[in-house]
């Protein structure tokens, strides 16, 4: 088990490479870091705003993150300098790149600015630095977007307290779910079959095939700060304000294991693609990375 405090305070967004071999964090100190596997850090870029997105190329070659006022950031991994950055009226609060291409899903939250844009989740072409509208529904804003590996279709969490399953080709959603309470976050398997989303001390488990919902997950004794399933999509993991990290098994819809690790309250998770890893980071600014094996 490797611990490392190297932001200062919250850690915003934790996110392995597609090998599971390095760790990328963000936090509200502006900092984006590289961790290798023996937990040496690497500063990349460092901003006096807080980060709160971040999201890496299907090839790991890209990093994008952003902020909430609005600014949008590609990385180029090797040479660590910003090859493109942009600036919307929006808060942005998730990113995606589209596998293929040189485009970035961008979904916004709150209008900064008296300025009226189409919609809040638009299509960033970061080489041209052009924008396209993704008419979608009529929100308020989108608190959380994410891509379902190998499709077309995303997912997005809007402040109406709705979850709502898109295809990049169609407007109309093909599904959506009322959810008791507003949401914090989501998190897809990675055979795209199983989507959670955690609001309050609570996750809610819902099957992307059937388009249904499947079960409700209760145990945490406090905020559900982040989720995140494994490689395996049967187990999922989730880090609260209660300073815990839970494993769930979906097939069974119950909790398997408590892990406390003594970091304080705990704000972003991830779990490496080839099941190998588990991160955590805490309000204090600290890094675990806990070795499954």
């Amino acid at each position: 088990m490797l611990t490392s405090t190297k932001h200062k305070g919250d850690v915003t967004r934790l996110m392995f490479d597609l090998s599971g071999e390095y760790l990328f964090s963000t936090g509200i100190d502006g900092q984006l870091l590289q961790w290798s596997p023996d937990g040496k850090s690497q500063l990349l870029y460092q901003d006096s705003k807080t980060i709160s997105v971040l999201a890496i190329s299907d090839k790991a070659s890209s990093i994008a993150f952003g902020n909430a006022i609005g600014e949008l950031f590609i990385l180029d991994r090797s040479s660590k300098k910003i090859q493109a950055r942009s600036k919307l009226p929006f808060g942005i609060t998730g990113v995606s790149f589209i596998p293929g291409q040189n485009n970035l899903l961008v979904a916004c939250g709150n209008l900064l600015e008296p300025i009226q844009l189409p919609k809040p989740t638009v299509i960033w072409d970061y080489v041209k630095n052009e924008y396209r509208h993704i008419r979608l529904g009529q929100y308020h804003g989108i608190r959380e977007l994410i891509h379902i590996p190998g499709t077309k279709q995303f997912v997005q969490l809007d402040d109406q307290k709705k979850i709502h399953l898109y295809d990049l080709t169609k407007n109309s959603p093909l599904a959506s779910f009322q959810i008791p309470k507003m949401g914090k976050g989501l998190t897809v398997s990675l055979d795209g079959r199983s989507l959670a989303a955690n609001f309050d001390w609570h996750i809610s488990i819902y099957n992307l095939e059937k388009k249904q919902p499947k079960c409700e997950l209760k145990g945490h004794r406090g905020l559900v700060s982040a989720i995140a399933f494994d490689h395996s999509g049967q187990l999922l993991y989730s880090c609260s304000w209660d300073e815990t990290v839970r494993c769930w098994d979906i097939a069974l819809e119950k909790e398997v294991e408590v892990l406390n690790w003594s970091i304080g309250r705990a704000t972003a998770i991830a779990c490496a693609m080839d099941g190998s890893r588990v991160a955590v980071g805490s309000e204090n600014g600290t890094v675990l990375v806990w070795d499954r094996n």
